[in-house]
């Protein structure tokens, strides 16, 4: 086999974890599904663990300034006087 049949070979067995876990669930295998998203959960988890870690060592060895992704994010908090909420809440 060459190196291109046995590549698309593999693209071929590729799992697809949500469609899996979305699949134990709707056939009630809860034991599998509860596997199945914690091994969901710890893969982003370590995906994000993986970016943390590039951007320390950027802004460690690279000089790069470090990106407060909490503060870009953050939602301007929002205060109602108290007519508004009365009128927001006869709207409901």
């Amino acid at each position: 086999m060459s190196e291109v049949e046995n590549q698309v070979e593999q693209e071929v067995l590729e799992v697809d974890p949500i469609g899996d876990f979305i699949d134990a669930i709707a056939t009630g295998d809860f034991n599998q599904s509860e596997k199945l998203f914690n091994d969901l959960l710890a893969d982003k988890l370590n995906d994000s663990l993986e970016a943390e870690k590039i951007s320390v060592a950027d802004t460690i060895f690279n000089g790069v300034p470090e990106i407060d992704s909490e503060e870009e994010f953050e939602e301007p908090e929002m205060e109602l006087e108290e007519p508004e909420i009365e009128a927001e809440l006869d709207e409901e």
